[in-house]
């Protein structure tokens, strides 16, 4: 496993939508992804809630576990 550089590694940029649906997006292309290398997302949680009132029409928040498809099959993702 890669260490933890604190870089950020991508970001994904919505016009027009809401953030929640900025996460809808990246849930969905994170799954693609997963689902060619053999892995798959096994909880999904939207912590769109965790940010104060003022930034919340501006920017979104996710946490992914991803794991082998296995246990992503027997585990449902939570969708943001």
């Amino acid at each position: 496993m890669r260490p933890l550089s604190g870089m950020r590694r991508g970001r994904i940029r919505a016009h027009g939508g809401a953030p929640d649906a900025a996460l809808a997006v990246w849930l969905a292309w994170v799954k693609e992804c997963c689902e060619r290398a053999g892995f798959g997302v096994v909880r999904a949680i939207n912590l769109n809630g965790d940010f104060p009132e003022a930034v919340r029409p501006y920017q979104a928040l996710g946490r992914l576990l991803i794991g082998p498809r296995d246990s992503a099959e027997r585990a449902p993702a939570e969708t943001p």
